[in-house]
């Protein structure tokens, strides 16, 4: 007897036999479609200008072996906006600040 719910009828499902080998999709290569652009005088806006950087920098370079009052000396000259501190390099044992000379 065939129940409601039983939608196949009492029928029994087979596998169908031999199963097909998968094939391979072929997909054509995409196309890129490039616009048609008209030609269109450029208009010119206002140019900022930017500072330039000095080609060769100048450093003042002090020894860490320096005495207190040259330390002292590069403070004062650091406040008035003269130089600012840059990097520190080592040579030999030796290290040293190097300062990067604005005025």
């Amino acid at each position: 007897m065939a129940n409601k719910n039983n939608k196949s009828g009492g029928r029994i499902k087979s596998s169908g036999g031999v199963k097909k080998a998968p094939t391979k999709k072929t997909s054509k290569p995409k196309v890129k479609v490039i616009a048609k652009t008209t030609k269109k005088k450029k208009t010119v806006t206002s140019k900022t200008t930017t500072k330039k950087k000095p080609n060769n920098p100048e450093y003042v370079r002090i020894s860490e072996n320096a005495k207190a009052s040259k330390f002292n000396e590069m403070g004062e000259r650091i406040q008035k906006g003269e130089i600012k501190w840059s990097f520190y390099s080592i040579d030999g044992n030796i290290g040293y600040h190097n300062y990067l000379k604005l005025k």
